[in-house]
């Protein structure tokens, strides 16, 4: 399926939201194509989801989501959205199988790795968190998020020269991108790191 992708941001992770390259009036007297009616209707549930998630209303986004997965089995989306409302309840099981899962259907997703190390780190596997940021950061070399969150990681497994590195590396995507906040933050990390070390 070729479609328009638009990003929006989601609970901190950029998440991929479906948008048709064009759409049927109401008053339009050519009934759609079975499969573009199937689209569309794949389309609403997806949008629903998202805006589930920015509401906060994390119960009713796994709702859309999984009808979304049930129609559609195979698309990594619906599971990476619904992962993300997994979390935000702390259901990090039910997470990580959907986080799995959109890996499994698409290995290159940078925000799923990302998605699936804040849990990873949230159940307290550093290791594993530092594996799925790392990987973040190979299909998106310009994912400050994931270099961030690598450095919050490396902080608790004691090794800071590698996490000064990795929020100085955010601090400069972050200040490319201008997310000033973002970007200070990050610099305020690496400075108290550095400033620690030398005590």
């Amino acid at each position: 399926m070729n479609r328009n992708r638009n990003f929006v941001k989601v609970l901190g992770l950029s998440v991929v939201l479906g948008a048709m390259g064009g759409s049927l009036s109401a008053a339009s007297s050519v009934a759609a194509p079975p499969v573009l009616m199937a689209q569309q209707q794949s389309d609403v549930l997806f949008n629903r989801g998202v805006q589930k998630l920015q509401q906060s209303d994390y119960q009713g986004a796994i709702a859309e989501f999984s009808v979304l997965i049930e129609s559609e089995p195979e698309n990594p989306n619906a599971y990476l959205g619904r992962a993300i409302a997994y979390r935000n309840q702390e259901n990090y099981s039910a997470a990580l199988e959907d986080y799995n899962e959109s890996l499994r259907l698409n290995s290159t997703n940078a925000n799923a790795y990302l998605g699936r190390g804040i849990t990873k780190r949230r159940t307290g596997d550093e290791r594993g968190a530092i594996e799925d940021y790392t990987q973040a950061i190979r299909y998106n070399e310009d994912y400050g998020q994931a270099y961030y969150n690598r450095g919050l990681s490396k902080v608790e497994l004691g090794d800071i020269d590698g996490a000064i590195a990795d929020f100085r590396q955010a601090a400069q995507l972050y200040r490319e991108q201008e997310l000033t906040s973002y970007y200070q933050d990050a610099v305020d990390r690496a400075a108290e790191l550095e400033e620690s070390r030398n005590r």
